[in-house]
């Protein structure tokens, strides 16, 4: 009886623990899903974000070319009209057939009136004005264009004269539709984006009011700010090294007078601010010259050809080590110089 008691109360905490793990198991497998419907979510908003941007600036940039090309049409149709009126003192039948139909084949004029210059013209010293307002034009056409209320269409009126004829004309635009559309979409856009790049640092635990206020203003620069923050900051800090480094003065040794290993590596020690703990040995000049101290961008011995004399194998060694660290740390360069 008391084996079987025992068996059984070893079997509880066996059972528990596997109903632990089992619920740590699907809790995980819950968060995952929690995660990838984020990640999902995410997606999603940034791909509506970027259809809205560039649908809104192609409808922008196709109304804004063809206002442009219909602009120029106008121009050709207003000259090609005073072409037909040039020295014709009355407007004729066949005449208006011509205007007619050279504003028929436009869709956007709507409206053409042409003056007798001699009623609407005012010559001033320096300025010509034509006053239409309450005047009887000679021609007068009008017609419907192609207009629907959802675009919000304008009607413009322009006109060009001469001493003869002044023709005004009115022309349809959708400008404003355009500009509507395009701060729409940028607004949306905007705000989808910086609900995106929230989410995103939000995932990476990194989330602050400062890259929010980073993102709403600077927008795509201000993710990939955040996004290469780090690879920013280390160009910064290795130019300010570098930097700090070029405006250095150059370093010149005196080593004329040094008579024995010990004076030269206590020089050097000196000179080239080595800590220390430097054993005076040419195996950890090479360790420190290439791992705790940076050579100084000019490093220049006087009295070389005496060091040479009194200590062969020392200077031959250092003139080795420092061609190596030349050769190895191309981008930490010391130009040395032996006089």
């Amino acid at each position: 009886m008391e084996l079987n008691a025992e068996e059984k109360s070893e079997k509880v905490p066996i059972k528990l623990d596997f109903e632990l793990y089992g619920s740590e198991k699907e809790m995980r497998s819950i968060n995952s899903q929690l995660f990838n419907n984020q990640k999902i979510c995410a997606k999603g908003i940034l791909y509506i974000a970027f259809t809205v941007l560039i649908l809104s600036l192609s409808i922008f940039t196709f109304v804004w070319i063809n206002e442009e090309q219909n602009s120029q049409e106008q121009s050709i149709i207003s000259t090609q009209i005073a072409d037909e009126l040039k020295n014709k003192e009355l407007i004729s039948s066949e005449l208006i057939k011509n205007i007619e139909s050279l504003i028929e084949s436009t869709n956007h004029i709507s409206e053409v009136r042409v003056f007798s210059s001699m009623k609407v013209r005012n010559e001033g010293i320096n300025l010509t004005s034509y006053n239409t307002e309450n005047m009887e034009p000679d021609f007068h056409y009008k017609r419907i264009v192609w207009s629907p209320k959802w675009l919000v269409p304008d009607f413009f009126s322009s006109g060009n004269g001469d001493s003869e004829w002044y023709i005004e004309m009115k022309n349809r635009t959708f400008s404003t539709f355009a500009g509507s559309v395009l701060i729409v979409g940028l607004s949306i856009y905007l705000t989808l984006f910086t609900i995106w790049t929230t989410k995103n640092t939000y995932q990476h635990k990194r989330i602050k009011i400062g890259w929010i206020i980073l993102f709403s203003l600077f927008n795509v620069l201000g993710f990939l700010v955040y996004r290469y923050r780090f690879v920013i900051r280390k160009f910064f800090i290795d130019f300010l090294k570098e930097f700090s480094r070029s405006e250095e003065k150059s370093i010149t040794i005196d080593v004329s007078l040094i008579k024995n290993s010990h004076e030269l590596h206590q020089v050097l020690k000196e000179k080239l601010s080595f800590p220390d703990t430097y054993s005076e040995d040419w195996d950890d000049f090479w360790d420190i010259i290439t791992c705790q101290v940076e050579l100084p961008k000019q490093l220049q011995f006087s009295g070389w050809s005496e060091l040479e004399r009194k200590l062969p194998e020392d200077s031959k060694i250092m003139i080795e080590y420092l061609l190596e660290h030349n050769q190895e740390f191309p981008d930490w360069h010391c130009h040395f110089l032996c006089n």
